[in-house]
């Protein structure tokens, strides 16, 4: 239920998806 898990493995693949995740997580903590 939290955007934490997905941002790690996208981390390594690509920043901007992680920004734009990172925030919605943020958002939702």
């Amino acid at each position: 239920m939290s955007f934490d898990g997905i941002v790690d493995p996208i981390v390594p693949g690509s920043y901007d998806n992680v920004s734009s995740v990172r925030m919605t997580g943020t958002l939702l903590t």
